[in-house]
């Protein structure tokens, strides 16, 4: 590509965990109610992806292991697709919980019995535990998704903030992020990240409205002439009901 050529990287660019379609087929890695493994993985084709999207995680042992459950929220009955991955790839670790233990019912939904016995093995800690929770269509280039919460299955207070990561393969500049719901719009640091690495997007869930809300952004990347940037848009569903 020419530098003097705009590059834009969409959202549709953005390719899902490279993975071996036949992990699942792979008996070993059914754990009963989800397909669970240390999975190869090519990322070099990719220019960026999205990691994770959570409300909240909460820390989980490494010296032992125990059970996590993954709550979200969804005001409709659209289906939802779980992943759940490395935010800092190393080991390639993977989780999907299997169709017939998620619920399509409005509201709160839950997946439960996600024993860490994997992520102990690894020592791959609470903070680089990425969920993706994808609403209606599994690939990547759609922009629904429902932040997850992830705990012990102790009761958690409402959300107060948001945490959303992607990987870049190119350095990107510091920037700033947008979000925007009905009567609000606010923007947010988004700090310098990569070669090759995870750039974390945080912001407050102070004042948002109940209902629909959008993440613009647009981090330019670095090295590059002209409107070279990894652009992209998040949509989901804000509520302060407690999570059940």
């Amino acid at each position: 590509m020419s530098h003097r050529t705009p590059l834009i990287l969409c959202a549709a660019a953005a390719l899902l965990l490279g993975q071996s379609p036949n992990w699942k087929q792979d008996k070993r890695n059914d754990k009963g109610n989800r397909w669970e493994a240390f999975v190869g993985q090519e990322q070099e084709g990719e220019e960026w992806q999205l990691r994770s999207f959570t409300a909240f995680v909460e820390r989980y042992p490494l010296d032992r292991p125990s059970s996590l459950e993954i709550r979200y929220f969804v005001p409709d009955t659209a289906k939802a697709f779980v992943q759940a991955q490395e935010i800092g790839d190393f080991w390639h670790y993977l989780m999907e919980p299997k169709p017939q233990f998620l619920t399509n019912t409005p509201g709160w939904r839950h997946f439960d019995g996600w024993r860490t016995d994997l992520l102990v093995e690894k020592k791959i800690a609470s903070d680089n535990l990425g969920l993706m929770v994808r609403l209606g269509d599994p690939g990547s280039g759609n922009s629904r998704l429902a932040p997850a919460i992830v705990s012990g299955g102790s009761t958690v207070g409402p959300i107060s903030s948001y945490h959303l990561v992607f990987y870049t393969k190119n350095e990107v500049a510091k920037s700033q992020f947008t979000v925007k719901a009905k009567g609000y719009q606010r923007p947010f640091d988004q700090p310098a990240g990569g070669p090759r690495g995870a750039v974390p997007l945080d912001f407050s869930a102070s004042g948002l409205p109940e209902g629909n809300v959008s993440v613009v952004v647009k981090a330019p990347i670095k090295g590059v002439p002209g409107t070279a940037a990894v652009e992209f848009q998040v949509d989901f569903w804000h509520t302060a009901t407690l999570a059940r």
